[in-house]
């Protein structure tokens, strides 16, 4: 790494972090998120109830399916939260957690090429980790990660991992299986680095530190054993990503989200997927197979689901950083000869920064991103609809549509749901044969309101699926069904 004389770096650093607080300052929507079902997770814990660790506890439709509850300790800890500080105290340790995610992200990137490389590269990389700011327990997924490749780099570096080091990952990892699902990242690079190292040679380590990789991947596959549901815990990241019958937006391909809902985000996904492989192909030989490997995966992964963009930024761009640095060194390019002193980089990125955050908070690059709507904490008015509930004594059975449900545990864990955010929880027939038919078909819907009973439809309007928009017009024009509430969130119906 080239010393440099980068105090002025600091100034690009802090101007980053702001930049990627003011990014994360989006308003908690509890109508939309499953932030309000993990808090209820933890608060059934608190009272002593342990059924929501395996079962779909929270409906009335499939209360008897199991359920593997991979991120009660992530619920347990937002409850903590939420009881001593409130919504923006989740809030603000939420953007804490990913700012040093940021942090130790640009560590890796400054390791693998230069200061300058990392703040440049660091901004659109940002950009890109801003597009998943809801609070989710895949942003301690995200940290772990982060910090486990970094160590990962180090042993490569050293060729040794320290006592210490040893212990605080495996610490690390039992959080990570209590926290998210990412925690097979946690086995899976530790094997791709010794495999590639003890058996191809590349990254070439010693006898002894190729040993002990091995026996911290065994032991990190131990400890992974130790969550409420064992086996199936620990198999769940290779069982939970099946078809629902349910279409979950972050789980859908970028070239799918171009053409349902034309998200740009295929376009930024091209751009750097393009330049990294082109540049792997002239200079990916200053690469040893452990970062091929992971730059391989991420490319994959950020293509495959929009939820995975996180870990395309992370396992790519450290290494786009690596072969643009190497490239830029070669001697024999006229490049080489153009040289650029330390005060004409600071002018570059000067330039680059404000050009880029120009059109980022003027609404050219995100237009979703704006000045009048970063709040930290609940978005306004997001309790009116539960107040009601309470107030006017709403019964169920109820009907509610999928994004609902969450906020409904949250506030209301007493009126059983028809369903929620969970997939996993439902299963296919459910959404195909009866959640999804009974929403733009009639006859299915009157089959299911006199098996059910419902006494209430309780529905989220910003629902833009087809059959959503469908059933709620269907409602309002049926005389069974009495408009009692509406607010820019929810609307309720009671029977006549």
């Amino acid at each position: 790494m080239p010393k440099l004389n980068f105090h002025w770096y600091y100034l690009f650093y802090v101007i980053l972090f702001l930049f990627y607080g003011f990014l994360l300052a989006r308003p908690i929507n509890l109508t939309n998120q499953d932030l309000g079902r993990h808090i209820a997770n933890g608060r059934e814990l608190v009272s002593g109830n342990l059924e929501v660790l395996s079962k779909n506890y929270y409906s009335y439709t499939n209360p008897g399916r199991d359920f593997f509850n991979h991120h009660w300790l992530f619920g347990l800890t937002v409850f903590l939260i939420e009881q001593g500080l409130g919504f923006i105290g989740i809030h603000w340790i939420h953007t804490l957690i990913l700012l040093l995610v940021l942090f130790v992200f640009l560590k890796i990137m400054a390791f693998n090429s230069n200061y300058f490389l990392s703040l440049f590269l660091g901004l659109p990389a940002v950009m890109l980790l801003s597009l998943r700011s809801e609070i989710r327990p895949e942003s301690l997924g995200l940290l772990f990660l982060a910090n486990l490749l970094y160590q990962l780099k180090k042993i490569i570096a050293q060729d040794k991992i320290s006592k210490l080091w040893f212990i605080l990952l495996l610490i690390q990892q039992l959080i990570w299986v209590n926290t998210h699902i990412s925690f097979i990242f946690g086995l899976l690079l530790p094997f791709l680095l010794w495999s590639n190292s003890a058996f191809l040679k590349n990254p070439k380590l010693t006898k002894n530190t190729n040993k002990t990789i091995f026996w911290l991947f065994f032991c990190l596959a131990i400890v992974s054993l130790i969550n409420p549901n064992f086996i199936q815990g620990f198999l769940q990241p290779l069982t939970i990503f099946t078809d629902y019958g349910y279409s979950v937006v972050e789980n859908q391909t970028l070239l799918f989200l171009w053409r349902v809902i034309k998200q740009p985000i295929i376009f930024s996904f091209s751009i750097i997927a393009g330049f990294t492989g082109l540049l792997l192909i002239i200079k990916g030989k200053v690469l040893n197979f452990f970062e091929l490997s992971i730059c391989l995966i991420g490319l994959i992964m950020g293509y495959m689901a929009y939820r995975n963009i996180p870990i395309f930024v992370i396992f790519v761009f450290p290494i786009l950083a690596k072969l643009i640095a190497s490239f830029c060194n070669q001697n024999n390019l006229p490049l080489k000869k153009i040289t650029i002193n330390q005060t004409q980089k600071i002018l570059i990125l000067a330039q680059f920064y404000l050009f880029m955050l120009a059109l980022t908070i003027g609404g050219v690059i995100m237009s979703h991103v704006s000045f009048s709507n970063r709040i930290m904490g609940l978005l306004p008015n997001q309790n009116q609809a539960a107040a009601y509930i309470s107030d006017n004594n709403i019964q169920g059975p109820i009907f509610n549509n999928y994004d609902l449900g969450s906020y409904l545990i949250y506030h209301h864990p007493d009126l059983k749901v028809f369903v929620d955010n969970r997939p996993e929880a439902y299963g296919k027939d459910f959404f195909q044969k009866t959640y999804i038919p009974m929403q733009n078909n009639r006859e299915v819907w009157q089959e299911q309101l006199k098996h059910h009973q419902f006494q209430t439809i309780i529905f989220g309007v910003q629902d833009i699926t087809p059959w959503a928009i469908e059933f709620m017009n269907f409602v309002d024009e049926d005389d069974l069904w009495q408009l009692e509430y509406q607010d820019v969130f929810v609307k309720i119906w009671t029977r006549n």
